[in-house]
């Protein structure tokens, strides 16, 4: 049984990459597939190549901190939202800005794309979460 579960648990990294709070407040993200890693620090983005530890974009992303990051699980996209109420979502491969989203009262405390890559949810410092979806940017919930 325990076998069982690591399984179960290296199936759901995978699908849901894992965030870290870094010490020095930087926020980081690493794509599903280990060779892409994303690093806020303040208000920039920086998108490393996980193997040649370079740069390969920087983005300035929001009014102030950068509080969240994630990567879709096809590794496509990058969401980040920020203490400016705000969330974007990047091209990884570019870092260009696709979308931006506003609706929060508080500053984004997480970011989260669904197992599909369809909708991004968010929730902010007061703890009230939003459902986007991505292809039209509406708010759902």
């Amino acid at each position: 049984m325990r076998l069982t579960g690591h399984l179960l648990l290296a199936v759901v990294l995978c699908v849901q990459p894992v965030v870290l709070q870094a010490q020095n407040n930087a926020v980081t993200a690493t794509s599903p597939t280990g060779k892409m890693l994303a690093v806020g620090d303040k208000d920039t983005i920086r998108l490393v190549d996980a193997a040649t530890q370079k740069d390969v974009a920087a983005m300035k992303a929001h009014i102030g901190a950068v509080t969240a990051l994630a990567f879709s699980p096809d590794g496509k996209l990058l969401a980040s939202g920020g203490d400016d109420k705000t969330i974007c979502l990047w091209s990884a491969d570019t870092g260009k800005q696709l979308r931006k989203f506003a609706g929060h009262q508080a500053g984004i405390a997480a970011v989260s794309f669904s197992a599909d890559g369809a909708t991004l949810t968010t929730r902010d410092n007061n703890q009230k979460t939003h459902v986007w979806e991505l292809a039209t940017g509406k708010q759902l919930q």
